[in-house]
């Protein structure tokens, strides 16, 4: 009964808000009870310094009824507020708002229910009439705060002109909208109410409901529109409401009718630089964004030898969704993002350049990024929720460190104050083809020595790629004569490396007989790797995890160490795996059954703990599925499945929306129409759509 008391005014869930970890700690506060003394001051200068916004994060909360300091296990302590209280504390925080906050400002009070408790959360948004000043105390002086990390400081006076000067100009996503032809004038019915309603149903909004069939409060409560007037309609002043900017990039179908740089401009090259496609994407930002990652997956998914993934898809996502997060939309920031797909490499291009404080010592790998503020702070609230940014600041890191697990080259950053560029390397296998292409190509025109001396150059030129294909066309184009120069100068790959990498088979076939000795089969893997195995070099450890992965166990302990065992084989296989949709696929399903072993009957704090087996699952399945040829239906099917059991769980630690899990398994529908999908793993607003076929 008590959910139906209160009509929630928050986009994000009050779950996903006491979980700090979705919120970043320097936008929320937690107060354990309110009082008209100390505590209501703090609040007070909270609610200041969150209107006042100084690094452009659109605010904070303050959530009353929640413990300052976490419990034993790390968790929030809801010790909540009493439900008769709830009424008096609102109209105390208006009326202490309206005597002691200049100019006038209110936030937004929302109660809400957690684990059966009451609390008060206070949504504090990023002021349009600022700078705000508070007094210190009830007959204190008038201060400007801020918020710096978790606190909330007075201004110093450098603070306070760079505050001045900041709300002189709202940033861009958060104006009032207008037609780009000056003559027509923009109103709430330029919202699309449908995807409005589609984009709060994929992030599980408590919103979702209501005021749909009349929208115009709720466009209010999420700040998508302005009241810039009032009008007269029989006797009645009527609110004149018009669009902010956020509200057209992501609830119109055409965005780039209002700003004509949101739209992406696709151009594919072949290996002479001649374009061979050229195509735009256009619709609402966020879509546009998916749509855009899924092209270059697919375009980029090797259907001749699908045995690597040229480009990462964490890689490809952040660079595509901060292209679209950090650029400009003004009139004069016109060109649409660019995707450049070379044969060589990927540019991710957007306009203008990063902000001027950041230079590009900072885009360094494990450099640290400075707190600068953030371009479209709306932009930003509105791609946390959807799960496709991330926390500020963890970009760059993140491109790095899924390019070097995939085995791609560096990444590079290139900007000035006109345009910033992600550049992408592919997959350095992808040359190892094309020269072992042109050599065989150049040996059957009878051009032997210009094959043997392309072969040569290119081995020079990358010292950092060393694979058998590569020394054993060597040794072909010299007759297999291993005293040749050239070859000598490779001994060590071309013979040593072989003979070790011939000797290890042997101990690998004798261990798989008895394979009781995980440590000893580890070690095997591992040495057989270090000398350049292949998934096919490695097929019987790989049987003998999948073995121990299909083993049934009636106590749960069993379970737990019998993938924990498959789990070390695999994982000793180290790059092979991302070569092999096979092992990927079942490293995948191994880390989901480690995360719910690992996890039954335990705390969501616990469960945290636990979380990087399905972060790690979800890109082995990605990998799986990119690795499987497209005319694999029952594979693929079978990855899509696993892909959405994957993100099921990940939507239980609020790091996927019900859109991602419905993405998969209609995917996985679609290449197998009766594929059975395990109820547990359907979310119940889902559960009608993938009922088994008859």
């Amino acid at each position: 009964m008590a959910d139906e008391l209160f009509s929630s005014r928050l986009v994000i869930k009050i779950d996903d808000l006491l979980k700090v970890h979705r919120v970043e700690k320097q936008r929320i506060e937690f107060k354990a009870s309110w009082n008209t003394g100390g505590t209501s001051w703090q609040i007070l200068h909270s609610i200041t310094a969150f209107g006042n916004d100084f690094l452009n994060d659109n605010g904070g909360y303050i959530v009353i009824g929640v413990e300052d300091g976490p419990s034993d296990d790390d968790q929030v302590q809801v010790c909540g507020v009493p439900q008769r209280d709830l009424d008096k504390i609102q109209k105390q925080i208006q009326a202490l708002c309206k005597g002691n906050i200049r100019p006038l400002y209110y936030p937004i009070l929302s109660p809400e229910i957690y684990n059966e408790k009451h609390v008060l959360v206070i949504w504090a948004t990023a002021s349009d009439s600022g700078p705000h000043e508070c007094r210190e105390s009830p007959k204190g002086e008038f201060q400007f705060y801020i918020r710096r990390g978790p606190q909330t400081i007075k201004a110093s006076q450098d603070e306070k002109r760079q505050l001045l000067l900041d709300h002189n100009k709202a940033p861009f996503d958060d104006r009032i909208a207008r037609h780009p032809d000056g003559g027509k004038d923009l109103s709430e019915d330029d919202i699309d109410s449908d995807l409005l309603q589609k984009f709060l149903k994929d992030i599980g909004s408590n919103i979702q409901h209501q005021d749909l069939a009349h929208p115009r409060q709720l466009y209010k409560n999420m700040k998508l529109v302005k009241v810039i007037a009032h009008t007269e309609k029989e006797g009645k002043l009527i609110e004149k409401l018009v669009p902010r900017n956020v509200s057209l990039l992501f609830f119109s179908q055409t965005p780039d009718e209002y700003f004509r740089g949101a739209q992406t401009d696709i151009t594919i090259y072949n290996a002479d630089g001649e374009i061979t496609q050229d195509m735009k994407r256009k619709g609402p930002i966020d879509n546009q964004i998916s749509k855009v990652i899924d092209f270059i997956l697919m375009e980029t998914k090797d259907e001749e030898s699908p045995s690597f993934v040229q480009y990462p898809k964490k890689a490809l996502r952040e660079a595509v969704v901060n292209a679209f997060y950090h650029r400009g939309y003004e009139s004069e920031h016109c060109d649409p993002v660019k995707v450049r797909i070379h044969t060589t490499h990927i540019d991710i291009i957007s306009y203008p350049g990063a902000h001027p404080s950041l230079k590009p010592s900072h885009f360094l790998e494990d450099s640290d990024f400075p707190p600068v503020r953030t371009r479209n702070r709306r932009i930003g609230e509105f791609l946390v929720s959807k799960k496709l940014a991330e926390e500020k600041g963890t970009g760059v890191r993140t491109i790095y460190h899924t390019m070097k697990g995939n085995g791609n080259f560096t990444p590079k950053f290139l900007f000035d104050e006109t345009y910033f560029c992600v550049r992408l390397p592919r997959h350095p296998n992808f040359m190892v083809r094309e020269i072992l292409q042109l050599t065989t190509t150049l040996k059957g025109r009878g051009e032997k020595r210009m094959a043997i001396e392309s072969l040569l150059k290119f081995l020079e030129r990358n010292p950092g790629i060393r694979c058998d294909s590569l020394f054993q066309k060597l040794m072909e184009l010299h007759d297999n004569d291993r005293n040749h120069p050239n070859v000598e100068k490779y001994k060590e790959f071309v013979t040593d490396r072989l003979e070790r990498k011939a000797a290890l088979a042997p101990e690998l076939d004798e261990w798989s007989k008895n394979p009781l000795d995980i440590e000893k089969g580890v070690q095997i893997v591992k040495s057989l790797v270090k000398e350049g195995a292949t998934a096919e070099d490695l097929r019987k450890a790989t049987k003998i995890a999948v073995d121990i992965l299909k083993e049934e166990h009636l106590e749960q302990q069993l379970t737990l160490v019998a993938n924990q065992k498959a789990h070390q084989l695999i994982q000793a296989m180290g790059s092979v795996v991302k070569t092999d949709a096979y092992l990927s696929y079942h490293f995948a399903k191994c880390k989901l059954t480690l995360f719910s072993t690992n996890t039954r009957a335990r705390s969501l704090k616990e469960r945290y703990e636990f979380s990087s087996y399905l972060t790690e699952a979800r890109d082995c399945a990605d990998d799986a599925v990119r690795l499987t040829s497209e005319d694999n239906n029952l594979h693929l099917a079978n990855g899509f499945r696993l892909l959405g059991y994957i993100q099921s769980r990940l939507r239980t630690l609020k790091k996927a929306t019900i859109a991602d899990i419905q993405k998969c398994y209609d995917e996985a529908r679609r290449y197998n129409p009766k594929i059975h999908i395990n109820v547990t793993f359907i979310p119940p607003d889902l559960r009608g759509r993938y009922k088994v076929p008859e």
